[in-house]
């Protein structure tokens, strides 16, 4: 038997024994199964009119999604080398949670707090869209709501910078867990050799929680003001 022939049996039996890795008429990516996970979980759907879907609380499910996806990842890991690669999407999953924690954080002081019309809401809830780092989606909400650093004492208050900006600081922009180079054409990633999993895991949740209960903070003064309304409303009826 020639070399050719060989060659045309081997690759007969590659397609023969994996065939099923390859695609075939029919399939199809996206079906509806009792199993199935569910794209709106929080059942706020109109079967017949889908596109209709309530936006409330659906960045909080991509958030959450996003979290919850890293931390299988890292729980899954087992140290083999060919794993390192998951690095990628551990990171770009926990540093995108905490955009989108940081951005609702944004949108609720402006949608409870900021006593702004609402036009006004949704052109600067808009505009959030457009911004990724980090460092600068905090310090915007910090100028917004200064009372959030009575929150939490000085030494809380640092230790959460100081885990926000290093995050920032390797992934300034939300590429280093995309690209192997940012917009710029730099390599990402380049003051980094290692880094342990669980660490970075139990830091993430750390600067998630700590968001997360200032979120639960401005509900708690929304409450607040609006019980001191009603005894001045009160007040003045008498």
């Amino acid at each position: 038997m020639d070399d050719s022939a060989e060659s045309e049996g081997y690759l007969e039996r590659v397609i023969r024994e994996y065939g099923e890795g390859f695609p075939r008429e029919g399939d199809r990516l996206f079906v509806e199964t009792w199993s199935a996970a569910h794209v709106d979980p929080l059942g706020m759907s109109d079967p017949a009119h889908p596109e209709d879907r309530s936006p409330v609380g659906r960045r909080q499910l991509y958030s959450d999604g996003y979290l919850l996806a890293a931390d299988r990842l890292v729980e899954g890991y087992t140290e083999s080398p060919p794993e390192d690669v998951l690095i990628y999407p551990i990171l770009y999953l926990y540093r995108h949670h905490i955009e989108l924690e940081l951005k609702l954080l944004n949108t609720r002081w402006l949608t409870w707090l900021s006593g702004l019309d609402e036009a006004a809401i949704r052109r600067k809830v808009e505009s959030l869209g457009k911004k990724h780092r980090l460092k600068c989606l905090w310090d915007r909400f910090q100028g917004a709501y200064p009372e959030c650093n009575q929150v939490f004492d000085e030494k809380t208050r640092v230790a959460f910078r100081t885990l926000l900006f290093e995050l920032d600081d390797h992934d300034s922009e939300g590429q280093s867990g995309r690209y192997e180079t940012d917009s710029r054409g730099m390599q990402t990633l380049t003051k980094l050799h290692s880094i342990d999993l669980p660490t970075l895991k139990s830091g993430i949740h750390k600067i998630s929680q700590y968001l997360s209960f200032l979120g639960d903070e401005i509900g708690r003064e929304v409450d607040r003001r609006e019980e001191i309304a009603c005894r001045r409303r009160e007040a003045s009826s008498e």
